[in-house]
C-alpha cells in the first residue's frame, strides 16, 4: 500500500506556478515490488523492481515512477579469522541511474568494517562510504554507516549518517 499524504500550504510558493493545489491530498493505493535473487556459497545477484501498478502513481500528482535495482556479490574465500566481500549495485529510476561498489571485511563473522564509492551514471563521483558493524547475540545485527558527498550534491546537501538494525527470523528444523 501506498500513502501520499502532501500539505501543500507548506510548500514553497511562486506567483507563477499555478500547479500545486491549495488544499491537502491524502490518497491510498495498492502499489507492487517484484524481486529475485540468487544465492550460492560465494556468489549472489539479485534484481528488483518497485513501484509496479500504475495506480499508486495515480495516488497523487507526484509520480513516483519505477525504480530498477540490481545486484553482483562475491565472497572471498576465508583465511583465518576474516573474509571480504565485494558488492557491486546499481539502481535506475529512468531519470537517473547511480552505481556503486563496496568491500566488507568481516572478522569471525562477527564484526565487520567496510568501504565504498558512488558515482552516477557517467561515472562522476556522488560520496565516499564508510562502515561498520557487530553481530549480536547471533540474530541480531547493528550497524552504521556514514556518507560524505563529494559530487555535485555536496554544495546542497550534508552528509549521511544510517544506522541498521536487522533480525534475522528462522524456523529451527
Amino acid at each position: 500500500m501506498v500513502n501520499k499524504n502532501v500539505e501543500w500550504n507548506y510548500a514553497i510558493e511562486q506567483e507563477q506556478d499555478n500547479i500545486l493545489p491549495t488544499e491537502p491530498e491524502c490518497k491510498w493505493k495498492a502499489d507492487f515490488d517484484f524481486g529475485l535473487e540468487y544465492n550460492t556459497e560465494r556468489f549472489q545477484a539479485g534484481l528488483s523492481v518497485r513501484h509496479l501498478s500504475k495506480r499508486a502513481n495515480d495516488a497523487h500528482r507526484i509520480n513516483m515512477g519505477q525504480h530498477f535495482y540490481g545486484y553482483l556479490r562475491y565472497n572471498f574465500p576465508r583465511k583465518n579469522n576474516f573474509s571480504l566481500s565485494a558488492t557491486a549495485f546499481a539502481q535506475n529510476s529512468k531519470k537517473s541511474t547511480h552505481i556503486e561498489s563496496n568491500l566488507v571485511l568481516f572478522y569471525r563473522r562477527t564484526m565487520w568494517v567496510g568501504a565504498g564509492y558512488r558515482c552516477d551514471e557517467k561515472l562522476e563521483p556522488e560520496s565516499l562510504v564508510g562502515m561498520i558493524g557487530v553481530n549480536l547475540l547471533g540474530f541480531l545485527k547493528l550497524g552504521y554507516s556514514f556518507d560524505f558527498n563529494i559530487g555535485k550534491i555536496g554544495k546542497y546537501s550534508n552528509n549521511t549518517h544510517e544506522i541498521m538494525l536487522g533480525i534475522k527470523i528462522s524456523r529451527r528444523r
